[in-house]
């Protein structure tokens, strides 16, 4: 494995997974387990190279898994609606932008990547 080439037209990305990291350790709630293994799913997917699977597919996975991730968090912000105001609704909104942060990435990264 390979490491990749950390540049400055990645930046939003590692902004974005660096909000929802920090929100999902920070938040408390077996919820945000799922979303702190998701978290570091997408960190590794970023970071390492993987020879058995291309940079489209990595960057596809990336898509797949965030979607996901934001959906479960949309759901957990919709479920604390009409609750009190807390830390965790901070931690949440945090998720929450760090998610619309690398879904925009990846979004702008996938059609530029090359067939093959």
């Amino acid at each position: 494995m390979a490491n990749r080439n950390v540049s400055s037209k990645n930046l939003l990305m590692y902004i974005g997974l660096v909000l929802l990291l920090t929100g999902a350790i920070a938040a408390k709630g077996e919820d945000m387990v799922t979303i702190l293994l998701g978290g570091i799913a997408m960190l590794v997917l970023e970071v390492v190279e993987f020879r058995q699977l291309s940079y489209k597919a990595s960057v596809l996975t990336q898509l797949i898994l965030g979607s996901a991730l934001l959906l479960a968090a949309i759901i957990k912000a919709i479920e604390s609606i009409g609750k009190q105001f807390t830390a965790g609704h901070l931690y949440l909104m945090m998720i929450l932008i760090g998610l619309i942060l690398i879904l925009i990435e990846d979004l702008k990264r996938y059609p530029s990547i090359p067939e093959g």
